[in-house]
Order: structure tokens, then sequence, then C-alpha cells
């Protein structure tokens, strides 16, 4: 089915769109408290959004990935990790608003991975 045929735009309405990305969140039992910990990066100084700031680990997922692959990929480039699997737990859509013409911005679909 092309894309003229899915209704991304009707009758003078452009239909909201949304950006895949990934989040992973790698936990852990620390062995000197038995409590469990998550792993998050700290974005370098010189980063354009959440300089100095925390995150979970992941990113964008290419045109020809599956959301569990794309995944897999960044906890991989981000940490050098390899783990089995990892298994989707929750989908997270962020609204983004309108840009300065009023028209929609994209959305986000945050696909979230432990």
């Amino acid at each position: 089915m092309q894309v003229s045929e899915q209704g991304v735009q009707s009758k003078g309405r452009q239909r909201h769109q949304v950006i895949p990305r990934s989040l992973i969140l790698l936990t852990s039992t620390n062995p000197a408290t038995d409590e469990e910990e998550v792993l998050l990066i700290k974005g370098a100084p010189t980063k354009r959004l959440w300089a100095n700031k925390y995150n979970g680990l992941g990113g964008h997922i290419e045109a020809d990935e599956d959301v569990q692959r794309a995944a897999l990929r960044e906890l991989h480039e981000e940490t050098g990790l390899t783990p089995a699997s990892l298994i989707l737990r929750g989908i997270v859509h962020i609204n983004t608003g309108h840009n300065a013409q009023g028209d929609p911005n994209p959305g986000v679909m945050m696909f979230i991975f432990c």
C-alpha cells in the first residue's frame, strides 16, 4: 500500500505522525546492598539536547530495523553490552506540539525495554 493510500493527509487535514525511538532501562542487583540499580548515561556537556543530564540508553530506530533490533543495537553502541534479549515493557506517546505555523510536529513513540 502506498503512503498516499494510508490517509497521511485527508481533505486538508494533516494526520499526526510519530518518530519511533527506543529507551532501554538496564537493571541489576548490587551484591553489596542487594538493591536494584538502573544504568544511566550522562550526556556530554557539548550535546545540543540533554547536556550534562542523565538518561536511559537508546535512540532512533532505523528504517530497516524492528524496534527490538534497534534497542539491541543502541544498547551495544552505547555500552558495548550484548544481552541475549530485551523485553518490551511499554510504549509511550509523546506529543511534541505545533510549529510556528500551527502545523503539528511529529510526535515520538517511545518503545521501552528492560
